[in-house]
């Protein structure tokens, strides 16, 4: 039998016949079992291979069944890939039963009316999994679900069903759902979280992988790049067992995009694009996501990644501290083992608020301190607003010291545990940081206010499999981007084509690429970088500036000087053409006037309908300037033309379909000075100030024709067919958005 490569996985689910939905009886179809095997080479571990997928086979599937789908959705305070079924209903897929196979699955019941969690409404669910052959038909598993009368089924039963008398044998798995009383039973669906089957085998041709990022850690802070107080230890210990980027930096200086831009490995991601964890779906590795980040779990679950099989198996995120983290993490590995398995955490606790736990908050702080701050500390803004003396300061930043040395000591909690199921070898561990953080460097505190060093240089440690590379120090750059298609080439697992960053394992000795970083958040200036070499260059769009830096000569920033001769202008360029992708996705808008002065034009916001972002000049021409709330943007710019694109993002309380927005004349001052807006390919006149950006009439599949007026200014407005969307995703729930909030992101 010719192994199939994992790449070519997901379209084979429509080429194998399945049981239909209303079909009683068995199937006798064989042959399923080569379907996720896989092409080996020697991995020292004891792993498993998928031999069936049933989230793979039904998203696969040209004919859907009825009443079933593969979602990724949230029951029960967890988010999981799953496939979704109504009752009743069921599906059927064959398989040739291998050796020493386990059925391993989550499942739960949900009752949503107008997607609100309604149990006391849910009438009893059985869910059962036979085995069809043409000896009969087997029931292999069964649970009856009551949520109505028993609060502890409100949960997910994570199962393993050995298959060990049904091996060597060919026939169907059918999944089905049923109620007594199936019209009370309508508002009830049934997940099936990731049915796999997986076989015991003695070699692997990839390892597994422990990808952990730490928010706002920056570089300067971690023992192994020079720091001197005791912030990391078992980081440090594990960059001499592995490799040491010198050099790596975010390229943002927030959480979201940087976040998206490490996942996509995409400079300006959209929520379309393929992820980091597309390939472990192909290749059946399970994968589970603990997060404590509200912005993550809230981008992986919309747009495209939201259909399976393209993100993690699970995610579980919320207000959860270090230790809980770990805690869940380890109780997921104890289950998967014996397993390839892909496992990603985002600790939050160097983050503000402040709040380490006290054995590590004595190890860093001035017990002869006398002042406001306490054991705790939130107010970013007071400290970004120079409230706080230099005394203040340093309980400040020991207590962020603290936070992380309390996450480094989970994470050796996570190392020992590798090594005590002696898999730490065969694993492939990555940790690194979503940006850093300023604290008082250039007079402010926090993060996502500028695209300065302390922001952007974070740490970059690898521990390939086998302790390859070991003790290796890397001096070239490297970004957040080059994360995911490296992370893949150490596994032995294919990239998409779509990303952009590099195969660091590949290109270790080569001379880096340029450094590319954005700040494109409603609350901050829209700047973005360039680095090449030691050389660095920030544009500022809303004060239309440019500053340079020499890093060598200069590594804290603390004098703007442009490079001499032609550098400045070869840098300017090349970073304009990086974000000349922003010029064929999101709204563009090109403006020009009958006569030489100066035009300025305000775009507000209708109540309740959207924000802008991510915005940038068309052109060289230009200064833009948006209000912190991100609802009223001013463009100025010379008569002659200038031009801006933006996306837009939907207002939580917004519940229809329009995104209203009014254009006016800041320079009008009282005189009737015309204001024309052209609509799309047509050129169709507005007929007032006030256009939905929603409307059909915006669409064209190239630049229109933007004339000069005769008289006053001729504005016209357009997106492309088919654009794609801002990585940014919307806030529908309240709450969320407070914690968001809280936590300093959003106005």
């Amino acid at each position: 039998m010719t192994p199939i490569p994992p790449h070519k996985r997901r379209a084979l689910g429509k080429n194998f016949p399945r049981l239909r939905s209303d079909h009683p009886g068995s199937c006798l179809w064989m042959g399923l079992a080569c379907l996720l095997w896989m092409t080996t080479t020697a991995w020292a571990v004891v792993p498993t291979v998928p031999a069936f997928d049933l989230v793979g086979l039904v998203a696969g599937d040209e004919q859907p069944q009825k009443n079933v789908e593969a979602v990724m959705r949230g029951a029960h305070g967890q988010t999981r890939t799953a496939v979704r079924m109504k009752i009743p209903a069921a599906a059927g897929y064959p398989v040739k039963v291998p050796e020493n196979a386990i059925l391993q699955f989550g499942i739960s019941a949900s009752a949503l009316v107008f997607a609100v969690e309604s149990p006391e409404l849910s009438q009893p669910v059985t869910a059962r999994i036979w085995f069809d052959d043409e000896s009969g038909s087997e029931v292999i598993y069964q649970r009856r679900i009551k949520l109505k009368d028993r609060s502890e089924d409100r949960t997910w039963f994570d199962e393993k069903v050995d298959l060990g008398k049904l091996a060597g044998r060919s026939g169907t798995l059918r999944f089905e759902t049923s109620s007594e009383v199936v019209e009370e039973a309508e508002i009830s669906v049934v997940y099936w979280s990731t049915p796999r089957i997986t076989q015991t085998r003695a070699s692997l041709d990839s390892p597994n992988l422990l990808f952990i990022t730490i928010d706002c850690l920056r570089a300067d802070h971690v023992g192994a790049y020079g720091y001197p107080h005791p912030t990391t230890p078992t980081i440090d210990g594990l960059s001499e067992k592995g490799i040491r980027f010198a050099h790596a930096y975010a390229n943002a200086p927030m959480t979201l995009p940087s976040i998206p831009q490490i996942f996509t490995s995409q400079l300006f991601p959209s929520r379309d694009e393929p992820l980091l964890t597309a390939p472990f779906s192909d290749a059946g590795i399970p994968s589970a996501a603990f997060i404590n980040n509200a912005w993550i779990p809230l981008w992986l679950s919309q747009g495209a990644h939201a259909d399976p099989p393209g993100t993690f198996d699970r995610i579980i995120s919320g207000a959860l501290t270090a230790d809980n983290i770990t805690d869940q993490a380890l109780a997921w590995l104890s289950d998967h083992e014996q397993h390839r398995f892909a496992l990603y955490l985002h600790f939050l606790d160097a983050h503000t608020p402040y709040r380490p736990p006290a054995r590590w908050r004595d190890v860093f702080v001035d017990k002869n301190y006398r002042g406001p701050v306490g054991d705790t500390f939130k107010d970013d803004k007071g400290a970004a607003a120079g409230k706080y003396n230099a005394a203040d300061q340093k309980k400040i930043i020991a207590l962020y010291d603290a936070g992380i040395r309390y996450i480094d000591s989970q994470i050796d909690r996570l190392l020992q545990e590798l090594k005590s199921k002696k898999i730490f070898d065969d694993t492939l561990i990555v940790i690194s940081a979503d940006h850093g953080e300023e604290l008082w460097d250039h007079g402010s505190f926090f993060h996502g206010q500028s695209l300065y060093e302390e922001l952007l240089h974070i740490p970059l440690v690898v521990k390939l499999p086998g302790g390859a590379e070991s003790g290796r120090v890397v001096e070239r750059t490297v970004q957040g981007i080059d994360l995911a298609p490296s992370i893949l080439d150490w596994m032995n697992l294919p990239s998409p084509d779509q990303f952009q960053g590099e195969k660091l394992g590949r290109t270790l000795d080569q001379t880096p690429r340029d450094f590319i970083a954005t700040a494109t958040q409603a609350q901050f200036p829209t700047r973005y970088a360039i680095r090449r070499g030691h050389t660095k260059i920030v544009e500022s769009l809303n004060a239309a500036e440019v500053e340079g830096y020499d890093l060598e000569a200069d590594p804290g920033e603390a004098y703007a000087t442009l490079p001499e001769g032609t550098t400045t202008a070869e840098l300017m360029r090349d970073l304009r053409q990086a974000r000349s992708i922003l010029r064929e996705r999101g709204f563009q808008m090109q403006v020009t006037g009958a006569d030489n002065r100066e035009i300025e034009i305000e775009m507000s916001s209708a109540p309740v309908s959207a924000t802008f972002l991510t915005l940038d000049r068309r052109g060289e021409k230009g200064v833009l300037q948006l209000s912190p709330d991100g609802r009223r943007l001013q463009i100025r710019g010379p008569a002659t033309g200038f031009g801006l694109r933006f996306d837009r993002l939907k207002d939580s309380n917004n519940l229809g379909n329009r995104d209203l927005v009014a254009f006016s004349d800041r320079n009008a001052a009282g005189k009737n000075t015309p204001l024309r807006i052209s609509l799309g390919a047509s050129g169709k006149r507005s007929d007032a100030a006030t256009v939905d950006l929603n409307s059909a009439d915006l669409e064209s599949p190239s630049e229109p024709p933007c004339d000069k007026p005769e008289r006053g200014i001729h504005l016209c407005l357009w997106h492309y067919p088919g654009e794609k969307v801002s990585a940014l995703p919307e806030i529908k729930d309240p709450a969320l958005r407070e914690r968001l909030r809280a936590l300093g992101y959003i106005q």
